[in-house]
């Protein structure tokens, strides 16, 4: 039976469901044990008498299976699924001897060879555990080496594989990649088909899941992210004192080594040598990046922007402090701080169009163009530092000094930090002290909190998090790439799990992340290859992150809840899913592929999940506000046609049809676009709403409906209160919700003032309601209490019957049964009132209706009520 059928509510059908899958497991045996199983071409199965690896001797005897049966577009069909799920075969793990020579590879030319396996419980697992493949060459999650090899070499690798049953056995393998044979005479030509069917095999590989392989294979899965490190600005300091004591002729400082005992912090970059850094400024420098030491940023131009804002505001307050103590008239800050972040940011925006320069003659006015910029910022740094020496360094050269060429990037590299994207332990949360489920923020509950969780935030378990306040959390969970696995127990594991449970014990939605920062497995089809590619493997990848999202949570609680009557509700792994784009490609054939790949994948999703309707989902789409303002796959125009394709709302006329309050969606899929702004948010917020109000793809209601579907995020920990309270009035008024980078789990990246703001901006305040502290009790614990109603209605029931089959009974006990009524009237009304599945009774005219229909049937049954009984 599926698992994502919804659950037999009888004896009699799940005795038929029962029988219909013993059939049919009886009949694909039958056909396993009698036909056998064809592997890929490229796959070598070499059955070992020894076996290397042994599961529990209780395990049953099973069919054994090949790789190859359980893979997706290996055509074993029916096969590999009864050998996987209804025989459960536990024949002997085995790979093959070692060390096993794979087949060779040709330097230059495309490789494809899968690691022979068979036996244990398919699915497998493989990782590489030591070595390295050649150059060029990956190992897919499914046991596929594939790729290009770059030069002749020989690699010896140990693979690791482990099957379903937690069976894990590790070999060695060699791989030699020899040089390209030499060029042999031509051939005779080839009928016209031969070429197709070629093109055809090539084409079948390369569209199969694993076959574009896994570009993160090679290395865990990380994310990049950027954090100034303590020893960046210690550095510099070295630096300006070393300069310092060369300008005085004398021996530079003695730098200490570091303590051997200490962790090891990672490698800075070199300083850049023309620097010439100063202690002035390095004195400035530190007070103006402080806070930077505290926070942590998703994206590269998020990570600078923040760098020139924080050296900008600080020298704001500086020349307003000067201005001050010279009784002047001090600018304006806000006007300060746009003129000076603006002229800080030299960023050149993408071409509509972007692709190399075509002529050499573009190419050198380009270079020419990128020489001339260069030579006119160290001329502009060049006399700030000779201003600054004299002392009368001007305002408008402040920033340039303090900024130089080449030391935003410096401050790049420096920060820039792999982080690992899949989860070292369980991720474990626990809500906060009196924390109760996720309020409906907004005036009609449409603009919810979201929050980013980046699983390497797991150092301290449990972790407190306040879910009243989040009501969307999007886990950094998956790469994006040619395949999308589950993280190993995310499907069978209640210790893995844990985290989900605990946020749908409180309310909040949980979505799926997917991040992608390698664009290579776009890049291995030829140019024959890539149409179908195109079309084949944004539905392939739809269809396996429907998957994962419908994936049920496993537990026998978890079943309970699924079964219950009246509240019956399967809990599943994901709401929706979060797709984070880092560094897109930007030119070239890669970016032309990108923009075909990422609204296909886009608009694939939502085909896949619109078929589900039983369940509702949310694409949300993340992207930097420079993103927005210069790349075409992510602009006004390209995210509005997505949202229409997405959401399906109705059109006349070109413009969707719409009231004053919302308009109604054609699907169950809903489009969210995050954007990460960059600081100072004080401009960024307007120049978002400014962007959708320039367009001219919206016009009217097009326009509300778009703005209500952007998320302004917000990094986390705010320095300034006041900021924070404006950009949250101002998302408050203007896009469809509020986002947070990181997850709030600490009172340093939101504390109590900031937290009251929050709820009284965007839900109930510090003083929700009489009925808070029951609430924040009963709601996280509305299984428990929904069960125990029913049981206690049962038992009333039963009551109620043995009293009307015994006149002794009712005579004896009935005055005393009526207060059996109390407990379950009790937690009704616990429920009514803080259940979110009740909500439609208290905020509708539902349970008024029920209290009226109540009351007349008592009046009724008194007044038709005999005043003698007989005897």
């Amino acid at each position: 039976m599926s698992p994502h059928a919804p659950p037999l509510r009888r004896p009699a059908a799940l005795a038929i469901a029962i029988a219909l899958v013993a059939s049919l497991c009886a009949t694909a045996f039958a056909a396993v044990t009698t036909t056998p199983l064809r592997a890929p071409a490229a796959t070598v199965l070499t059955p070992v008498p020894q076996a290397s690896a042994v599961p529990p001797a209780s395990a049953p005897a099973a069919c054994p299976v090949s790789a190859a049966s359980s893979l997706p577009g290996s055509g074993s069909g029916a096969a590999g699924a009864c050998g996987s799920a209804c025989c459960a075969a536990d024949a002997p793990l085995r790979l093959a001897r070692a060390p096993e020579p794979l087949p060779a590879a040709r330097r230059g030319q495309a490789y494809s060879q899968w690691i022979a396996v068979e036996g244990g419980r398919p699915p497998y697992q493989f990782t590489l555990l030591e070595g390295a493949l050649p150059d060029g060459l990956m190992l897919g999650a499914r046991g596929l080496v594939s790729g290009v090899p770059e030069q002749v070499q020989l690699s010896r690798f140990t693979v690791a594989v482990q099957d379903q049953a937690g069976v894990r056995l590790r070999q060695t393998f060699d791989l030699r990649v020899r040089a390209v044979e030499a060029a042999k005479p031509p051939t005779p030509a080839k009928p016209a088909s031969a070429p197709a069917s070629a093109a055809s095999s090539a084409l079948s590989r390369l569209t199969t899941l694993d076959a574009v392989s896994d570009p993160h294979a090679q290395r865990e899965p990380s994310v990049t992210t950027y954090q100034l490190p303590e020893q960046a600005l210690k550095a510099l300091g070295d630096e300006a004192a070393r300069n310092a004591a060369a300008d005085a002729g004398t021996d530079p400082p003695i730098v200490e080594p570091p303590d051997p005992a200490a962790s090891a912090p990672p490698p800075l970059p070199a300083v850049p040598p023309d620097l010439n850094w100063s202690k002035p400024q390095q004195t400035q420098l530190m007070v103006a990046l402080a806070p930077l030491q505290t926070q942590e940023f998703p994206s590269r131009d998020l990570f600078l922007a923040a760098v020139r804002m924080r050296v900008c505001a600080h020298m704001g307050r500086v020349i307003a402090d000067e201005a001050r103590r010279r009784k002047q008239t001090a600018q304006d800050p806000e006007a300060f701080l746009a003129s000076c972040t603006a002229t800080a940011a030299t960023r050149v925006p993408a071409p509509s169009n972007p692709s190399p320069p075509s002529t050499l003659k573009a190419r050198r006015a380009d270079q020419e163009r990128q020489e001339q910029l260069a030579a006119e910022a160290a001329a502009a740094y060049a006399a700030a530092a000779s201003a600054a020496a004299s002392g009368e360094l001007p305002v408008a050269s402040v920033r340039t000094w303090l900024l130089p060429p080449g030391l935003e990037p410096w401050l790049a590299d420096a920060a820039k930090r792999e982080r690992p994207l899949l989860p070292a332990k369980p991720l474990d949360w626990t809500g906060s002290a009196g924390c109760g489920c996720a309020a409906d923020h907004g005036e009609h509950g449409d603009q919810p909190i979201y929050a980013f969780y980046p699983t390497w935030m797991n150092d301290v378990q449990p972790q407190a998090m306040n879910f009243g306040l989040i009501n969307r959390m999007s886990v950094f969970a998956l790469p994006l790439g040619s395949d999308i696995a589950l993280p190993q127990g995310w499907s069978s594991s209640t210790e893995q799990t844990a985290f989900a449970r605990a946020a749908r014990r409180h309310g909040t939605r949980l979505d799926v992340g997917l991040y992608g920062n390698d664009w290579r497995f776009l890049q291995l089809p030829t140019a024959e290859q890539w149409p179908t590619v195109r079309q084949q493997l944004p539905r392939q990848l739809a269809a396996r992150t429907r998957q994962i999202l419908d994936t049920p949570l496993p537990g026998w609680w978890e079943d309970v809840k699924a079964w219950m009557p009246f509240f019956a509700e399967r809990q599943y792994l994901g709401d929706g899913v979060t797709i984070v784009i880092e560094e897109p490609p930007a030119a070239g054939e890669a970016a032309a592929r990108f923009a075909e790949f990422y609204p296909a994948f886009v608009r694939a999703l939502a085909e896949e999940m619109g078929r589900h309707r039983r369940r509702t989902y949310t694409i949300n789409l993340v992207v930097t506000l420079p993103m927005v303002q210069d790349h075409p796959s992510f602009g006004v125009p390209a995210l509005f046609e997505l949202l229409k394709a997405v959401e399906q709302p109705t059109v006349v006329n070109g413009r969707i049809v719409a009231t004053q309050s919302d308009y109604q969606r054609g699907s169950n899929v809903e489009l969210r676009v995050l954007v990460l702004m960059p600081e100072p948010t004080a401009l960024s917020k307007k120049l978002l709403r400014q962007l959708a109000e320039d367009s001219a793809a919206l016009h009217g209601t097009d326009r509300r409906i778009f703005l209500r579907s952007l998320i302004p995020v917000l990094q986390l920990p705010s320095p300034d209160a006041q900021q924070f309270q404006d950009d949250m009035v101002y998302a408050q008024d203007n896009f469809g919700g509020l986002g947070f980078w990181p997850a709030p789990l600490d009172d340093k990246m939101l504390d109590a003032p900031k937290l009251a703001a929050l709820g009284n901006v965007f839900g109930p305040g510090a003083e929700p309601g009489q009925l808070s502290s029951l609430c924040n009790w009963v709601c996280p614990n509305r299984w428990g209490l929904r069960l125990l109603l029913e049981l206690l209605v049962l038992a009333g029931i039963a009551v109620w019957v043995a009293l009307q089959l015994n006149c002794e009974w009712r005579r004896r006990f009935g005055r005393v049964a009526l207060l059996a009524g109390l407990p379950p009237l009790l937690v009704a009304f616990a429920l009514t009132a803080c259940d979110p599945a009740m909500a439609f009774l208290r905020n509708g005219i539902a349970l008024m209706g029920l209290l009226v229909a109540a009351m007349v049937v008592f009046l009724v049954r008194t007044l038709l009520k005999r005043k003698v009984e007989k005897p």
